[in-house]
């Protein structure tokens, strides 16, 4: 109860050198438990070897319910799940019941179904008696959370109907995306906390040492990671020096001076992040390349607000702090669109070529002409726009 597991597995099987029969199983079983609580595998599985299977009754539950822990410790969530779920269903006492439900949880975590392990944790804490018994109950909640994927853990938010077990799948992607560090961190658990002000995270959150959000508002270190060398350098050149020029145009107006920082993500993407961050950036606009905004948000610790310049695939659920600003032309098209409705123009003529680019970049421009900000922007704007690409033969 103190959580000196391996001091006291060590006298778990110290007393069971001293007993014979059913005593020295039960001791040794113990000791078994106890070693798999801090850690040591090997010496819990050596020992688990010398205990044969009982036949039944609370020594059998035990061995089983240590042999389901080694499972999960070997990574077999299935091998643990056949041996857990028919001994749910027995008549146990109280001790190997929350046991049994404690890893019949951790095994859902591995399965990638958090939202199941969730209702499993949140039925355990039904039957413990003390606010200490529930405050350990959401720790191990909380690691297992840690140690899921965090798109596994988004995706389970988006299907959750519950909003405390929405709560817990929204914290635990934001920590497991950003580990806990950083502005991304600290500014995500302050909107976590307006949304969920009663959710029963927030004790578990007080005890952690979080950034002041403060002094995390405005970051004085920003990074550019765009291509700089191989076949996509000329158009990450250019968002470098569309970028410098924008901010050159405006850093006269900063109350405070800011460090902005190119990394090339022509040699790896997850690399020139990590060494942004490592130099202090504070704020990441990046990378350019679709597949490489992909690699970083499916494969990246994301401590510090990222402003992709691509979009994800639409199957993908963006981490948190992670926005999406695509340069893609289709954008622009639209753009285009807006502005001319502004100005008051009613016809258009639009020169593409006669491929799906073209096509993709027409359909944005007639989406831009349809779109209500857009009829807003003019009074005498068609609501009905019609498309047509022409062949050109040999003019254009």
């Amino acid at each position: 109860m103190a959580g000196e597991h391996a001091e006291a597995a060590g006298r778990y099987i110290g007393l069971a050198s001293e007993a014979t029969g059913r005593e020295r199983d039960r001791l040794t079983l113990l000791a078994v438990e106890q070693w798999l609580d801090a850690g040591d595998g090997r010496r819990a599985r050596s020992a688990l070897q010398s205990v044969p299977e009982p036949g039944s009754g609370p020594l059998r539950w035990l061995w089983l319910t240590d042999t389901a822990a080694l499972a999960l410790w070997d990574g077999r969530p299935d091998d643990a799940l056949a041996l857990l779920e028919p001994l749910t269903r027995e008549p146990l006492g109280e001790r190997h019941r929350l046991r049994a439900e404690a890893l019949l949880a951790d095994a859902w975590f591995q399965k990638g179904d958090p939202i199941r392990a969730l209702e499993l944790y949140r039925q355990r804490e039904a039957w413990l008696s003390s606010a200490a018994k529930v405050r350990q109950n959401r720790q191990r909640l909380w690691a297992g959370l840690l140690v899921s994927r965090p798109a596994a853990l988004r995706e389970a938010a988006a299907m959750a109907d519950d909003p405390e077990i929405r709560g817990w799948l929204e914290l635990g992607a934001l920590a497991a995306t950003t580990g806990q560090q950083g502005i991304g961190w600290g500014n995500g658990v302050a909107r976590w906390r307006q949304q969920y002000p009663a959710h029963p995270a927030t004790r578990l959150l007080d005890g952690l040492d979080l950034p002041e959000p403060g002094r995390t508002d405005y970051p004085q270190h920003v990074a550019l990671l765009v291509p700089l060398a191989g076949e996509s350098a000329a158009a990450g050149k250019a968002v470098q020096n569309g970028f410098f020029g924008a901010y050159f145009a405006t850093a006269g107006d900063l109350a405070e001076p800011q460090q902005v920082s190119v990394y090339d993500s022509h040699g790896g993407t997850t690399a020139a992040y990590e060494q942004a961050v490592a130099d202090g950036a504070g704020f990441v606009v990046g990378p350019l390349l679709r597949g490489n905004v992909t690699e970083l948000a499916t494969g990246s610790l994301l401590p510090v607000p990222t402003l992709a310049l691509n979009y994800l695939p639409d199957d993908l659920l963006a981490p948190p702090a992670f926005y999406q600003f695509a340069l893609a032309p289709e954008d622009e098209a639209v753009a285009a669109a807006h502005r001319a409705l502004a100005d008051g123009r009613q016809r258009a003529l639009a020169l593409v070529p006669r491929n799906d680019w073209g096509r993709r970049l027409l359909n944005g421009f007639v989406l831009g002409v349809a779109s209500p900000a857009a009829a807003r922007c003019s009074k005498r704007a068609t609501t009905n726009p019609t498309s047509r690409i022409f062949p050109s033969k040999s003019r254009t």
